[in-house]
């Protein structure tokens, strides 16, 4: 009987593992994409579709303004400065709903992201861990702002 019950125990330890592991692969159930732009507005794009400052054509200089992208705890509008064909400058303008938690999340989310766009010199670049509603609202209106260019 306690064979049967080690083997029982044991089926569902894996069972368990294999559930867990399929969550963290898969996003709590859909499937996981390489992080670009997806959120709100019209300026998603889709996996492998993102366009990058240097796709906008060679040479092209400018500050470019994306649309404001709404999220779940505020709004953001990203502006893109390209110099040559290359990201130089993002800032971001944030309209938080106020909550502390949402600021200290913007506060550390924001200059990752922009450090990981500029050395990307794309948009097709990570969600913070964190940060996800954030983070694809800026990726958002980073796209817009890049398909403006």
């Amino acid at each position: 009987m306690s064979s049967a019950r080690s083997k029982t125990a044991a089926a569902v330890a894996s069972i368990g593992v294999l559930v867990v592991g399929w969550q963290i692969g898969t996003s709590g159930g859909r499937t996981a994409t390489p992080a670009t732009a997806t959120g709100t507005g019209a300026a998603a794009t889709s996996a492998g579709k993102a366009t990058t400052a240097k796709a906008n054509g060679p040479g092209k200089s400018g500050t470019f303004t994306g649309a404001t992208s709404s999220f779940r705890y505020g709004a953001i509008t990203v502006t893109a400065t390209l110099t040559r064909g290359k990201l130089s400058d993002v800032t971001a303008k944030v309209q938080s709903d106020g909550a502390r938690r949402s600021d200290s999340i913007n506060s550390q989310a924001l200059p990752i992201l922009k450090s990981r766009v500029l050395a990307a010199n794309s948009a097709n670049v990570q969600t913070v861990a964190g940060a996800t509603y954030t983070s694809q609202a800026y990726l958002s209106s980073l796209q817009s702002a890049l398909n403006k260019a």
